[in-house]
C-alpha cells in the first residue's frame, strides 16, 4: 500500500477493513453518484432523509444544504412527530438530535429500532465520551457532533 507522500505502508501498519454494511436497497448506488450527476430536483437522484431536530434555524440550514445537493428532505422538531415519520415513512438515512422535546432521541432510537434498521446519524451538542457511546448503543450507526 502507498501511503501519504507516495511512501510505502509495510502490510502491518495498514489499517483494517471495515465490517461491512448492509445499505437499504440502491442507497450505495445513490451515495457513489457525483454531485455532477445529480439533478437539480430532489426526485429520482438524490437520498431521502428524515432530520429530526428541534432548533428550527438548523434544520432549516439542514433542509436547504441537503435539498441543494439534491436529496428529498423531511423535518420533524420533536421526538414524537420524529418517530411516527421515521417508522410511517421510506427513508433512506435519518439524522437525529439526542436532545428533544417529547421524546429524546435516545428513547426515539431505541423504539425506533424495534420497527427497522434504516441507518440513523446522531448530530447532537452532548460531546462526552459516554454520550456517544450511548448513543451507538442505542443503535445509531454514527455519532457527529454540531458545530
Amino acid at each position: 500500500m502507498i501511503g501519504p507522500g507516495g511512501l510505502a505502508v509495510p502490510h502491518k501498519y495498514q489499517p483494517e477493513a471495515p465490517a461491512a454494511r448492509v445499505l437499504p436497497s440502491g442507497l450505495a448506488a445513490r451515495w457513489s453518484r457525483s454531485p455532477a450527476g445529480r439533478q437539480a430536483s430532489n426526485e429520482g437522484s438524490g437520498v431521502k432523509l428524515l432530520v429530526i431536530e428541534d432548533e428550527q434555524r438548523l434544520a432549516k440550514y439542514l433542509r436547504q444544504g441537503l435539498e441543494e445537493a439534491g436529496h428529498a428532505v423531511e423535518l420533524a422538531h420533536d421526538g414524537v412527530d420524529g418517530l411516527h415519520l421515521a417508522i410511517e415513512g421510506d427513508h433512506d438515512l435519518i439524522v437525529l438530535d439526542r436532545m428533544l422535546p417529547g421524546i429524546n432521541g435516545i428513547a426515539l432510537l431505541k423504539a425506533f429500532r424495534e420497527h427497522k434498521q434504516t441507518p440513523v446519524l446522531m448530530l447532537t451538542a452532548q460531546s462526552d465520551v459516554e454520550d456517544r457511546v450511548s448513543g451507538l448503543q442505542a443503535g445509531a450507526d454514527d455519532y457527529l457532533l454540531k458545530p
